[in-house]
């Protein structure tokens, strides 16, 4: 025998396994190599077709039974989503059907996600501007254009987007960032521009019907609260860290929303991510537990704002010296302390009576003698 030692056992007579008959080959049985010294023999395989008896074959037969069983489950598959997500018919869409909110999820949706050709919407899409500012937001207003029928889900999506059971029955999950959203379905392309020039003229030049003048003030307060928590958001990254917007979240600025504007909110967010950043650096408090100290220092700068402001509505004659309205409180007499604890900030625009005693000469209280 000419050859290395290392390829001896390639030069021995294969095994030959007289029980063991390849199922694609009649009549051929099926032989093993002789395996080289610490190594696990190979599995027995057609010496014609190359056949192994695993489950890891790759040999033509194998990888076209394994196609053709991966086709016979994608078509399942695919039986399934148009069963489950079929196409709308056609149906009358009547502008008085929409609500306000309705209109204008339905516009922002149309000069952001629809495509040229009007058949498809990404909300999900990678663009430079969100849809909403807020991820709940965007589902909100996916959910409810999709109970409305003015998008839907198209069946024919790619089948990675669906989540189908171990039976292949039902799909009862997607994926809605992956899946494809057709744009008022039943429509044609000319009607849906008919349609959305009709929303749109309505929303801009009117008459609005009655029910919209009702929803102005709440669409308002979810818009600019999405706008709040975008931007809260947005601070709280510059700065390493992750907003959660849970109940107290929405609280509060639910609350700042009833007493300042969308641009003072942005302040007061600005001002106190900006303190408690450096006091958590000066303090060197640990992350996981500094995260929740930024949303109760927004609400004490909005207290301490609000005060601020009920103070600058004070007449000039009856400020006091300090610049800080809370030392009001505890700086005036005895008796109109008493009453400024029992009334309130209503309390502050009330002259003091005249027989009141005289102040201290270091604060001037503006008293009538």
């Amino acid at each position: 025998m000419d050859g290395r030692s290392s390829e001896l056992a390639r030069m021995l007579p294969q095994t030959v396994h007289q029980d063991l008959e390849c199922v694609f080959c009649e009549g051929t049985k099926l032989v093993s190599a002789h395996p080289r010294r610490g190594y696990k023999p190979g599995p027995p395989h057609c010496p014609v077709c190359g056949h192994r008896q695993d489950e890891s074959c790759s040999c033509g037969h194998c990888l076209a039974a394994a196609t053709d069983a991966r086709r016979k489950i994608e078509a399942r598959k695919r039986e399934i989503v148009k069963q489950r997500f079929q196409e709308p018919e056609k149906s009358n869409r009547d502008l008085r059907d929409l609500s306000l909110q309705d209109a204008v999820y339905l516009l922002s949706l149309f000069r952001h996600s629809v495509s040229e050709d009007l058949a498809l919407a990404k909300p999900y899409g990678n663009t430079r501007e969100p849809l909403a500012p807020t991820a709940d937001l965007r589902t909100g207003i996916v959910n409810r254009l999709l109970a409305l029928g003015h998008i839907a889900i198209s069946a024919d999506t790619k089948l990675d987007a669906f989540v189908f059971n171990d039976e292949l029955t039902d799909c009862p999950q997607y994926y809605p960032a992956n899946v494809d959203w057709l744009f008022l379905p039943g429509l044609t392309a000319d009607e849906k521009k008919e349609y959305m020039a009709e929303v749109d003229c309505l929303a801009r030049e009117g008459p609005w019907p009655d029910a919209w003048l009702g929803e102005i003030q709440e669409m308002w307060h979810a818009i600019a609260k999405g706008e709040c928590l975008e931007y809260y958001q947005l601070m709280l990254q510059q700065r390493g860290y992750e907003a959660e917007f849970g109940e107290k979240a929405h609280a509060v600025f639910d609350e700042l929303l009833g007493s300042f504007s969308v641009g003072q909110t942005f302040n007061l967010t600005w001002q106190a991510a900006r303190d408690t950043s450096d006091y958590i650096v000066k303090m060197r408090l640990q992350k996981t537990h500094a995260r929740n100290t930024f949303i109760g220092a927004i609400q004490r700068k909005a207290d301490r704002a609000r005060r601020t402001l009920e103070y600058k509505d004070v007449p000039s004659r009856l400020r006091l010296s300090s610049k800080r309205p809370e030392q009001c409180v505890f700086r005036c007499l005895p008796q109109s302390r008493k009453r400024v604890l029992a009334e309130g900030p209503a309390a502050f625009p009330i002259r003091p009576r005249p027989n009141l005693p005289a102040a201290r000469p270091t604060v001037r209280t503006g008293l009538i003698k």
